[in-house]
């Protein structure tokens, strides 16, 4: 079942009516802090999918660095997009709404520096009470220690999406059973994952 969100907006950060809530995942051990490094996308060449995000609400669009927009993928009922903002690395969380033409954005901002040990993260809940969390992590942590479904999955399960563009993880937050979890870079130090929840 797709579901159509009608967000609420929860505290700073929102654009259009979606809460943005920064990460508060933790990272003992960093590693590179190179933007195209940390996030493939942005080294790959901007395509037409890239830029749906301005049709799909421009003043978000309008907010960030044009040319650095890159889709990330998308799930039964959101799309995800990376982007910079001068200096900063953006996660962009976009879902449908059936009360206006422009869908809603959330996004979440960080640092290069401060992504490359913390990730980002946005938490969304609908005027339902249905929570969903988004999370962005740098390229070099291994995710599939999170024991997460790869591709897209059934309404309420936990989704990675990560085809060499972006380490997108996104969840349900009401039914992800997300956990602290240590999980690993390729280099070897660790990455101290904390959900939103």
């Amino acid at each position: 079942m797709k579901r159509k969100y009608k967000y609420a907006a929860l505290g700073a950060g929102a654009v259009v009516g979606i809460v943005a809530v920064g990460g508060v995942i933790v990272a003992r051990g960093q590693g590179s802090t190179d933007v195209n490094e940390l996030v493939p996308a942005f080294a790959l060449p901007q395509t037409h999918q890239d830029l749906d995000l301005a049709d799909i609400n421009s003043e978000a669009f309008d907010t960030l660095d044009s040319e650095s927009v890159r889709w990330a993928g998308q799930d039964s009922s959101m799309q995800y997009w990376v982007a910079r903002q001068g200096d900063l690395v953006c996660l962009l969380v976009s879902v449908e709404r059936d009360d206006d033409d422009e869908g809603a954005v959330a996004s979440s901002c960080n640092a290069p520096e401060d992504f490359a040990a913390r990730g980002l993260a946005v938490g969304l809940r609908a005027e339902d009470g249905v929570a969903a969390e988004v999370y962005l992590l740098p390229a070099d942590v291994i995710v599939s220690d999170l024991g997460v479904d790869q591709g897209e999955g059934a309404e309420g399960s936990r989704v990675v999406l990560n085809d060499d563009r972006a380490n997108v993880v996104a969840s349900d937050g009401a039914a992800s059973g997300l956990a602290p979890t240590e999980l690993s870079r390729e280099g070897g130090e660790p990455f101290a994952f904390t959900p939103l929840n």
